[in-house]
């Protein structure tokens, strides 16, 4: 559903692509600067990445450089790099 309208049309958002578009491949979590109106379709201005239908005020991630394109578009919220996850299993000692 719209979150401008109300139009019942569903929109859905794309992923983000598997393949690594630099050589420093890092996503952040942005928010879409609430200016924007209604819905609409975003691509990065550096990686040419589409992604997606979205509205003033929402929350996603973006390629860094995109983010680092359009630091007025794309409030930044939160870094977030692709690295390996820390093993979240515990040793017991006896």
């Amino acid at each position: 559903m719209c979150k401008s309208c109300g139009s019942s049309r569903v929109n859905k958002s794309y992923p983000l692509q598997k393949q690594p578009i630099s050589s420093e491949n890092s996503t952040v979590t942005i928010m879409l600067n609430p200016v924007e109106k209604g819905q609409v379709r975003i691509i990065g201005p550096v990686t040419k990445h589409d992604y997606g239908l979205k509205a003033g005020g929402d929350i996603f991630e973006v390629y860094l450089e995109d983010q680092r394109g359009q630091p007025e578009k794309f409030i930044l919220v939160s870094l977030k790099t692709n690295q390996p996850r820390k093993s979240t299993e515990f040793s017991v000692r006896k």
